[in-house]
């Protein structure tokens, strides 16, 4: 069995997550660059850059989820 994150809740982890269109859009190009690793980074790295305690929880949590499920980007990625 094969898991991967389709495409509806993970395009909804993003737009929930990240308020900035540019931060969105470098996600999304990360993404379909199918540069996972430094799509984590960059994720990451927004999240101790942002001032807003918020902004940065989101951030964590959008970390987190993609983290949490990396092997289901990659799998999705492949096809």
């Amino acid at each position: 069995m094969v898991f991967q994150l389709d495409t509806f809740h993970r395009n909804k982890a993003i737009l929930e997550n990240v308020s900035n269109p540019d931060m969105r859009k470098e996600i999304f190009r990360l993404l379909y660059s199918k540069n996972i690793d430094d799509l984590l980074v960059y994720i990451e790295a927004l999240s101790n850059s942002v001032e807003d305690e918020k902004e940065r929880e989101k951030l964590i949590t959008l970390h987190t989820y993609f983290t949490t499920n990396k092997d289901g980007l990659i799998d999705f990625l492949r096809e």
